[in-house]
């Protein structure tokens, strides 16, 4: 049976391949989201930067596992969110996390 929920909520580890050097290092933290409708997200452009940091804070409920450049933990904000989404590496990484995880591909087996 299909158990209707009116807004699941889900974590996913989000992966940021951030620029260093002649390449990029992984870093992750974890995000914690709110499924969204179709018309989202899902109906978006990779390059419209603004409407996707719109659809960004309407599905991004925190994210954990964040620290400062002296490796201390940070505490998820509106100014935290703000500093994530304005890195366009992030922002792609959180997105990519978001739309997997609503769909989760299963392509390769």
């Amino acid at each position: 049976m299909f158990n209707i929920v009116t807004i699941p909520k889900f974590s996913r580890i989000v992966k940021v391949q951030v620029p260093e050097g002649d390449g990029h290092t992984e870093q992750t933290f974890k995000a914690h989201f709110k499924a969204g409708k179709d018309d989202g997200i899902m109906s978006l452009k990779w390059n419209e930067v603004e409407p996707i940091k719109k659809a960004l804070r309407e599905v991004l409920i925190s994210a954990d596992e964040l620290i400062d450049d002296k490796g201390k933990p940070v505490s998820y904000n509106d100014e935290v969110r703000e500093g994530l989404l304005c890195l366009t590496y992030v922002r792609t990484a959180l997105l990519k996390a978001y739309i997997i995880g609503q769909t989760q591909d299963t392509s390769g087996n």
